[in-house]
């Protein structure tokens, strides 16, 4: 695991019990993605404008206050002045994918990256989540790829785990079978 993620998980971790012990779990979730949303949508200037260090403290500070305090949950507007403090505003973003994950465990979900040659039809989506939270017992949140090298099937990837019914796979499986198969006279 890289250094990176693991310094988001510890940040993500922290944020996620503190939100926790206030019973504002989801707020927090909510606000965080926001500021990564605004972030974005501002062509990352946010974050580079409170990373830069020819910028003073104070100055970012006041744009911490000002910008978040009014709209955010106090325990994100903290959160942001200690990764000022600790310059480790750079992760936000990982943090905010770690605190997701975090969330998502809590609540028994699993994400699945499900990968298809060309895009799945939302009721084909539904009825692939459908029959992974059944075969899981968990809830499902699919994030849909398109790889047109996998040529069709799907390619349903769950933590760690790995179903590969892509044509591709199924060729290659097929191609090492006939070099195995014994020839005969």
């Amino acid at each position: 695991m890289a250094r990176d993620v693991v310094i988001a998980r510890r940040y993500a971790q922290a944020l996620f019990l503190a939100a926790r012990k206030k019973d504002a779990v989801a707020r927090v979730g909510e606000d965080l993605a926001q500021v990564v949303a605004l972030d974005a949508k501002e062509g990352g200037r946010i974050r580079h404008f409170l990373e830069a260090p020819q910028v003073p403290t104070e100055q970012k500070l006041a744009v911490i206050e000002a910008g978040f305090r009014p709209y955010a949950h106090g325990l994100v507007v903290e959160f942001l002045r200690l990764l000022l403090a600790k310059k480790r505003l750079f992760h936000l973003r990982d943090i905010v994918e770690q605190f997701e994950a975090l969330v998502e465990a809590d609540q028994g979900i699993v994400r699945a990256r499900v990968t298809t040659a060309v895009p799945l039809a939302s009721a084909e989506t539904l009825a692939l989540v459908a029959a992974l939270e059944t075969s899981l017992s968990k809830k499902v949140r699919a994030e849909s790829h398109v790889d047109p090298a996998i040529l069709g099937g799907v390619v349903v990837k769950v933590g760690d785990r790995i179903a590969d019914r892509s044509v591709s796979r199924m060729l290659e499986l097929l191609r090492e079978q006939l070099l195995a198969a014994p020839v005969g006279s």
